[in-house]
């Protein structure tokens, strides 16, 4: 993003041009580049199962729990970085084309060590699921 010495376009209602659909400029300086996503709520429909993948899968643990409505999980000392919720959800289905939502969040691994053993979890918990689907079918 190119960098317009602190300058940016407003595009929010404004009561002082009382519109709804403007674009001015405001004066207001930039985000500072050491700041960082502290942690993400994500609703969830199914409880266990999302557990399932940021605990079992990706490694994260669990530092907090409210019965079966929501957890809270973290990478080191941090309270949480991820909360799982189904206080609105539970049950729901994934959004149509089209719909708003969260498309895209990274996590970063701090070794590249560390990121193989999340993707070893992941294909041991991908081929544990295929095995219980076989039996269950045949």
């Amino acid at each position: 993003m190119q960098a317009f010495d602190n300058v940016r376009t407003c595009t929010f209602k404004c009561s002082r041009l009382g519109s709804n659909k403007h674009s001015h400029i405001v004066d207001t300086p930039p985000t500072h580049p050491a700041v960082r996503i502290g942690h993400v709520h994500l609703k969830v429909a199914d409880l266990e199962r999302a557990l399932g993948f940021y605990r079992d899968v990706l490694g994260f643990e669990v530092t907090q729990r409210m019965g079966r409505q929501a957890a809270f999980s973290s990478a080191g000392d941090y309270h949480h970085h991820i909360g799982l919720n189904t206080w609105e959800s539970a049950g729901g289905r994934a959004p149509a084309p089209g719909m708003t939502g969260l498309y895209h969040v990274a996590i970063l691994y701090p070794t590249r060590a560390e990121l193989g053993d999340a993707l070893r979890r992941r294909l041991f918990f991908i081929q544990s699921f295929a095995r219980t689907v076989k039996k269950a079918c045949f």
